[in-house]
């Protein structure tokens, strides 16, 4: 493992109001759940949820 790179998940879906940030919710969890030994260590400490979701993102690119 590369110390020098960084794994970044961005969860998106239409709208980011309920699927992405449900599944951004339940990967930290299982990630805590992994690590519960080892608080605050996480295996992925760069989640970030696309804000609007790809809808506000494409309207505003245009």
């Amino acid at each position: 493992k590369d110390p020098t790179k960084r794994i970044v998940f961005v969860f998106h879906c239409e709208f980011s109001s309920e699927r992405a940030p449900s599944l951004l919710r339940y990967m930290r969890s299982e990630d805590r759940n992994i690590h519960a030994s080892n608080y605050p260590a996480l295996h992925y400490p760069e989640l970030y949820l696309l804000e609007g979701g790809y809808k506000a993102l494409f309207e505003h690119s245009t």
